[in-house]
């Protein structure tokens, strides 16, 4: 529904205004009762992101820690693999290690390379 209201003038718009706000009896009605402001809810106290604690490394026990192999050891584990026929599979390993003898091996390594000759 839509009403379309045309006044010559400003004081004939405010005419009809009083008019509508008389009622029956012809009396003025009181102003109308503004509501009240709507009063903004204060925003929830956000409460700091806490960061995970770090994860303390603790650590690994003995048993678990890699047994080192000294080059006299290691040579030993190898020979045993090599006469049990696995010769070409022990040189594959050297030298998917990058290294072309067992010589070349630096100490740090013997512990993974003799590891990965068990696992043959």
């Amino acid at each position: 529904m839509s009403i379309t209201v045309v006044y010559k003038d400003l004081e004939e718009m405010k005419a009809l205004a009083r008019e509508l706000l008389k009622d029956e009896l012809g009396q003025q009605k009181p102003e109308p009762v503004k509501a009240p402001k709507a009063v903004k809810e204060p925003e929830p106290v956000k409460e700091p992101v806490k960061k995970p604690e770090p994860v303390k490394e603790t650590a690994p026990e003995p048993a678990a820690l890699e047994k080192t192999y000294s080059k006299p050891e290691a040579r030993k584990i190898l020979a045993d693999l090599r006469a049990a026929g696995k010769k070409d599979a022990v040189t594959a390993l050297i030298r998917e290690m990058g290294y072309e003898k067992f010589p070349e091996i630096p100490d740090e390594r013997i512990g993974e390379l003799v590891e990965k000759a068990r696992a043959l």
